[in-house]
């Protein structure tokens, strides 16, 4: 029975950062690190390791990085930083490129899109860099289409740019004297009175 009750305490202890996050933030950190202290092998991989911050909600930045060995002889590992903004402590997580395969087939254009993944991973869980690829391919927007074809058409010359901003200089310049003559009929009028 106690271990019955043990296995339930340590599956509420999990759970309860998760219940209290969308209202308080800092309390679901505490849970988190209450929990890890408790309890070792207590796996929050979403959380800081240092101060039990929730990573995914913008309070922590996601990297993937080339690492360069000191030989230099072999490729540059790549890495995944997770860098936590609340305390500032770095997890690097070693991505290995046999894990991740990718079919020349593949069409990345669609929002239903997904890569395939090597036989090599056994527990069948993808590897975060699949998820980070999938989303920087796909276009998320059609503003971010719009941008990235108006980045594509030819830029105007800056002498264009410099005759429209001469022309809004000149047109300031005369709203600036209009209404100070403005201001002077309204001084000669309220005189006249």
């Amino acid at each position: 029975m106690d271990d019955h009750l043990a296995t339930t305490t340590a599956i509420f202890r999990q759970a309860l950062p998760y219940a209290v996050l969308a209202s308080a933030p800092g309390l679901a950190a505490r849970y988190v690190t209450r929990a890890r202290f408790l309890d070792l092998a207590a796996s929050f991989p979403d959380a800081c390791i240092k101060c039990g911050t929730y990573l995914y909600d913008g309070s922590s930045e996601v990297r993937v990085m080339r690492l360069k060995t000191p030989n230099g002889r072999k490729r540059p590992s790549r890495t995944l930083r997770h860098s936590c903004l609340v305390c500032g402590h770095e997890t690097d997580v070693a991505l290995r490129s046999h894990e991740i395969t990718l079919n020349a087939s593949d069409n990345f254009d669609g929002p239903d899109s997904q890569p395939a993944v090597s036989d090599n991973q056994k527990d069948g869980t993808p590897a975060p860099e699949i998820t980070l690829r999938n989303a920087s391919l796909r276009p998320t927007s059609t503003a971010t289409e719009a941008a990235m074809q108006h980045g594509n058409k030819k830029r105007r010359p800056i002498a264009g740019l410099q005759e429209m901003l001469s022309r809004n200089r000149v047109a300031k310049n005369k709203k600036a004297l209009d209404d100070s003559n403005t201001d002077g009929n309204l001084i000669t009028f309220l005189n006249s009175l």
